[in-house]
C-alpha cells in the first residue's frame, strides 16, 4: 500500500500546485531583496502544505476503511497436497509448486497447469466470456505430493485463456474435479498483471483536466498581461523623464532600478492572476464529500472517484453479467401442448 508520504507526493503533481510552488519561489526571492513582503510566499507555502496534507489524509482514511472492510470479510481457502497429506490453507499462503485440489464451484486461487482430472471453467472474470472452457491434464509424470513437475515454463499470456491445460486466478470451476500445479501467485498472475496495467492506464479526472486547462489559461493571460504592463510601466518612466535621451542621461543605475521595478510589477500581476485558494477549496470539498459518502456506507477509496462521478452523464456496461443478477430464473413456461402459461401459476 502507498504510504502517507507517497500520497503527499502524488498530490503535489497537480498543475495548480506546481504553479503555486513556482510563484512561491519567485516571491521568496523578491522578499529577500526587499521587493515583496515575507508573508506572501509563506502564505502560499502554507496553502500548498494544507492541500497536500488534506488530500493525503483523505486518501489514507479511505484506504484504511477499505483494508478494514477487506480484513473483516471471510478469507478464501483452498485444499492443497503438502507432505503427502491434504491441507486446507488460506489462498494467500499458496506458493509456486503447490498442488491445489479443485472441485465444482471452486474459485481458482492462482495461475497454473491442470495435471490431473478434467474440468470446465468460467473465464468471464478475465475475458468476459461465460462460455464453458474445457481443461484436460498435461502429459507429465505426476506423483501425489511431488511438487517437481516437467511442465513447460513458457510464459502465460492472454492468448492462452482457452487452451487445454492453463488455469487462471479468479476464474471459477463449472464442473468436474482436478489437481492444479501452481505456477504464478499474487501480482505475477494474469489477474495481477491486468490490475497493474489498469493502474498504469489510469487517466486524469475531468476536474484535473479542467484545472490543467485553467492553469494554462491563467499562465498565458498572466504572462501576456505582465509583459504589457512592464513595458507600459517602463515607457511611463521614459515619458516622465522627458524622452529617451534625457532618461538615459540619468545614468545606467537609474535605468536598472526602473527595470527591476517594472519586472516586480509584472511578477505581482502574475501572482495576482493565480487563485491560491482554489486547490485548497477543492481538497476540502472532496474530503467533506468522501466522509459524507462513508456515512451512507459508500466507500470511496480515491477522491478522484467523486470528481469523476460528478461529471457522469451516461454509464455504459459492455458485458452481460456485470450489472445483472448472475443467475438464471424462469421467465416463460410451456406445457406439453406448447401453450404459454403464466409464470406466477
Amino acid at each position: 500500500p502507498e504510504t502517507f508520504f507517497d500520497k503527499v507526493k502524488g498530490s503535489l503533481s497537480d498543475p495548480m500546485i506546481i504553479m503555486l510552488a513556482i510563484i512561491a519561489g519567485i516571491m521568496l526571492v523578491l522578499s529577500i531583496f526587499g521587493q515583496a513582503e515575507w508573508y506572501e510566499p509563506v502564505g502560499i507555502i502554507i496553502a500548498i502544505a494544507l492541500v497536500a496534507l488534506i488530500s493525503a489524509k483523505t486518501e489514507m482514511a479511505s484506504d484504511a476503511e477499505y483494508r478494514k472492510l477487506k480484513e473483516s470479510t471471510k478469507k478464501e481457502m483452498c485444499k492443497v497436497y503438502r507432505n503427502g497429506v491434504v491441507e486446507v490453507i488460506d489462498t494467500e499462503e499458496l506458493v509456486v509448486g503447490d498442488m491445489v485440489i479443485l472441485q465444482n464451484g471452486d474459485k481458482i486461487p492462482a495461475d497454473g497447469i491442470l495435471v490431473d482430472g478434467a474440468i470446465t471453467v468460467d473465464n468471464s472474470a478475465l475475458n468476459g466470456e461465460t462460455e464453458e472452457c474445457h481443461k484436460t491434464p498435461t502429459e507429465i509424470e505426476y506423483i501425489d505430493g511431488d511438487t517437481s513437475s516437467h511442465v513447460d515454463n513458457a510464459e502465460i499470456t492472454g492468448d492462452t485463456f482457452v487452451d487445454k491445460h492453463s488455469l487462471f486466478k479468479g476464474t471459477v470451476i463449472y464442473n468436474g474435479e482436478g489437481v492444479m500445479e501452481v505456477h504464478n501467485v499474487g501480482m505475477s498472475t494474469m489477474m495481477g498483471k491486468m490490475a497493474e496495467d489498469m493502474q498504469q492506464e489510469e487517466v486524469d479526472s475531468p476536474l484535473k483536466v479542467k484545472l490543467a486547462k485553467l492553469a494554462k489559461q491563467i499562465s498565458t493571460f498572466g504572462y501576456i498581461g505582465a509583459i504589457v504592463i512592464a513595458i507600459a510601466y517602463f515607457i511611463h518612466f521614459i515619458i516622465s523623464a522627458g524622452g529617451i535621451g534625457p532618461y538615459f542621461d540619468m545614468g545606467a543605475m537609474h535605468a536598472v532600478s526602473d527595470i527591476i521595478s517594472a519586472v516586480t510589477i509584472a511578477i505581482v500581476v502574475i501572482v495576482c492572476a493565480v487563485p491560491e485558494g482554489l486547490p485548497l477549496m477543492i481538497a476540502i470539498v472532496l474530503m467533506k464529500n468522501t466522509s459524507t459518502m462513508l456515512q451512507h456506507n459508500v466507500l470511496v477509496r480515491k477522491p478522484i472517484g467523486i470528481e469523476t462521478a460528478g461529471s457522469l452523464n451516461i454509464l455504459f456496461s459492455d458485458k452481460t453479467g456485470t450489472i445483472t443478477k448472475g443467475h438464471l430464473e424462469v421467465v416463460e413456461f410451456f406445457d406439453g401442448a406448447a401453450n404459454n402459461c403464466d409464470v406466477s401459476e
